[in-house]
């Protein structure tokens, strides 16, 4: 059985069951069939510890995704994502903070099915990726209120 927890501990007003939707559509699309996610929005400062606690950086980061596997035929990972970096994310590139949130979402799963982001051409990759996968999204999904 599948399962999608989400979680907010910010004070931005996340639209859970919406985020449970998106992930639905994006693991439909990428035909992964047996998974378990846990999506975190947390603070700016719960992010940058979790990036010096378990990846050694000392920066704040929009999403760290932890990919546990797949086990059994069961994809398991947990997205921690920072709403506030989104925010300024969205602002930099004049993008809706929706966007920005639901790309977060996108990004997170597409790590877990083996796309990176450290070079160049990954990059490329997976931005064009993400900006394919968020077009299936329908536009009345709300992720923030």
């Amino acid at each position: 059985m599948n399962k999608i927890d989400v979680f907010n501990e910010t004070d931005f007003l996340i639209n859970k069951e919406n985020i449970t939707e998106i992930i639905r559509i994006i693991t439909k699309e990428l035909s992964i069939k047996k998974y378990h996610f846990a999506c975190s929005f947390v603070s700016q400062e719960s992010i940058l510890a979790i990036n010096k606690t378990h990846l050694k950086h000392d920066y704040y980061t929009d999403i760290i995704t932890f990919n546990y596997g797949n086990e059994n035929g069961k994809l398991e990972a947990e997205f921690y994502i920072s709403p506030e970096e989104a925010k300024n994310n969205s602002k930099r590139f004049k993008i809706e903070l929706k966007s920005e949130l639901i790309r977060l979402v996108i990004h997170g799963i597409l790590h877990c099915i083996g796309f990176n982001d450290k070079t160049n051409n990954e990059k490329k990759e997976m931005r064009m990726k993400e900006n394919e996968l968020i077009n299936i999204i329908p536009s009345q999904i709300k992720v923030i209120a």
